[in-house]
């Protein structure tokens, strides 16, 4: 009971500290006022419309751009990869044919075709 009479009390002072000419804070019943703040708030809510479009626009074309930006490294990758591959089939081919050489010049016989006449072990 006490806090309702608190409240009451405030309440009461409150209203009592008002200035006679205080204006309310409601609108006017005016019809050109009420006419001007519909218009305005119709103008807000397009405005708000128009700017989560753009909002989206934006977001679209961000998003756009992030895929591509994606693939681009991707493809990136993918060519690295490649080149990593094609280095590494020309550093075998080159070893490959290396080693050869190398094996003709030791034993000048060795990497030719066995005579198919003769059968001999010490001639293979």
């Amino acid at each position: 009971m006490i806090s309702v009479s608190i409240a009451a009390g405030v309440a009461a002072v409150w209203l009592v500290s008002l200035p006679a000419d205080h204006q309310s804070d409601f609108p006017s019943s005016d019809p050109t006022v009420i006419a001007a703040v519909q218009a305005q708030r119709a103008a807000e809510a397009f405005a708000r419309e128009r700017n989560a479009e753009i909002d989206a626009s934006i977001a679209a074309v961000e998003a756009q751009r992030a895929a591509a930006e994606f693939a681009r490294a991707r493809n990136a990758e993918i060519d690295a990869s490649i080149a990593a591959v094609q280095a590494q089939r020309t550093a075998a081919a080159f070893a490959l044919e290396r080693d050869q050489e190398i094996d003709a010049s030791i034993d000048p016989t060795r990497g030719a075709a066995p005579m198919s006449s003769c059968c001999k072990p010490s001639h293979l």
